[in-house]
């Protein structure tokens, strides 16, 4: 039993990403771990001991090796998963082992992206405890830290003013909603992306390793730095897939998408739901991946690799990838404006929430105008001018009839036909009866305003009618 769980604790990784960074303290900083914990009882002390609020700020300067640990301890999503009156309990029945942990952080890496569970992790801090903590003094330090209550009278908020550079902020790249004519940024001449905006819930997974010989270590987390606890099966395909993959860390971006029955449509609320819940696995996510960088250049939010370089490597990294769990968002380059077009008419028949446009070039962890959002509905009402009819195959009968094809509204003085959204009822009827919608409301649902094509004013791109107001202007 003793071996057994020896392998279990093998620590995957000395360097796991912790919330607010992806470069961990341990990496960047050897510590000892019964030096950080008697750094931090000292700190404490002295801290409880000073009343004035300038002369905490001066003794917290002073143990600035501490900062990290601190910020990590106070950071409101930091879970460990285990308590100081768990330890004790399982430290009375508990085999003796090794401790495979070389500082406090790299037990607390493990701890909190949950790589030791149960009766293992409790083993963990156990043998850490045995090893680290031989004075009362310092396994009181190291329950507080367990516990995330350190009981010095002060907050994150003290914390981040004192130490402002600490921990890398967590940056990443924002899209810029885009208002205006699109088909502009084409004319340009310059390379566009484009890519269906997916209704998911946004996931930066890292996966680092220290040496080649090591395994993956992949780690999720929300665009705010907040760890994902149930994206095991995420993060089993992403090992999976980079086993043949000898690169650089890095980190992908995308989105958790939980599809509905038609597996065409993603639900944001149920994907939001599950992946917030902490006592169950998410069952079918989908992660969606947009970009990879390598986990240096995200930690300095600029990568200088061009778009369609990033896309190239992210296909090839993630080929071998269990497609129902991983998998690439398809990215159209716009040649041409038409290419847009098209776009935004397959965004529209497939009922997308919009497109996404990515400039081909650098990368930069902010919100930035080289990735834009197009929303796909705006909607508003409409009195109808006129119609026009026409010979038309219906769907349900098969027989060509002579019915409504189209009414013509006006949109900023200029006239807008509609021909999308009718049902063959109302088509048949109207046709038979044009007063029955002639001088009535409807809401038209459009993606965006766009030129008119027979002058020189607005029109409407891809309209549909949403509402028909047969009895009278809506209240």
């Amino acid at each position: 039993m003793l071996q057994r769980i020896s392998r279990t604790l093998t620590p995957i990784a000395l360097h796991k990403p912790r919330a607010h960074t992806l470069l961990s303290y341990s990496q960047t900083v050897e510590h000892n771990a019964t030096k950080q914990l008697a750094a931090l009882a000292e700190l404490t002390d002295l801290i409880n001991k000073t009343p004035s609020t300038n002369a905490k700020h001066e003794l917290l300067a002073k143990y600035s090796n501490c900062a990290d640990i601190l910020k990590r301890i106070y950071a409101p999503h930091t879970r460990f998963w285990i308590s100081s009156r768990a330890i004790v309990q399982y430290e009375e029945k508990a085999e003796e082992i090794d401790c495979q942990f070389k500082s406090l952080d790299d037990l607390l890496d493990q701890l909190s992206s949950r790589q030791l569970t149960g009766n293992n992790a409790l083993a963990a801090a156990c043998a850490f405890l045995k090893s680290n903590c031989q004075s009362p003094e310092l396994r009181e330090i190291f329950f507080k830290v367990i516990d995330r209550n350190m009981r010095m009278g002060v907050s994150l908020q003290t914390l981040n003013r004192v130490f402002p550079n600490a921990s890398p902020d967590f940056r990443v790249a924002l899209a810029m909603p885009f208002k205006g004519d699109p088909s502009s940024l084409v004319s340009k001449g310059e390379a566009w992306y484009a890519s269906r905006k997916l209704d998911g819930v946004r996931c930066l997974a890292t996966a680092t390793r220290i040496s080649k010989s090591e395994p993956w270590v992949v780690d999720c987390r929300s665009r705010t730095g907040r760890p994902f606890m149930t994206l095991q099966k995420v993060h089993s395909a992403l090992r999976d897939a980079l086993r043949n993959y000898n690169g650089p860390n890095v980190v992908f971006d995308g989105e958790i998408c939980v599809y509905d029955e038609s597996e065409h449509l993603e639900t944001f609320v149920s994907a939001l739901k599950q992946i917030k819940t902490l006592d169950k696995q998410m069952d079918k996510p989908v992660y969606q991946i947009f970009d990879v960088i390598p986990i240096d250049s995200f930690n300095n939010a600029y990568d200088e690799t061009i778009f369609s370089k990033r896309l190239e490597q992210l296909q090839q990294i993630i080929q071998a990838a269990d497609g129902n769990v991983i998998r690439a968002v398809s990215q159209t380059l716009l040649v041409n404006n038409e290419d847009l077009i098209t776009m935004e008419k397959t965004a529209v028949d497939n009922g997308w929430e919009g497109i996404m446009l990515r400039k081909d070039t650098v990368y930069e962890g902010k919100r930035s105008r080289n990735l834009l959002k197009l929303k796909q509905y705006a909607d508003s009402e409409y009195e109808v001018k006129g119609i026009e009819t026409g010979d038309m195959r219906m769907p349900d009968t098969g027989m060509v009839e002579k019915v409504m094809t189209s009414v013509i509204i006006q949109h900023k003085g200029n006239n807008v036909g509609v021909g999308s959204g009718f049902s063959n009822q109302q088509r048949r009827r109207y046709a038979q009866d044009p007063s029955l919608i002639i001088g009535k409301e409807i809401c038209v649902q459009y993606f965006q305003e766009s030129e008119s094509e027979k002058s020189n004013g607005k029109s409407l791109r891809f309209p549909s009618v949403k509402a028909v107001y047969e009895h009278g202007r809506r209240e």
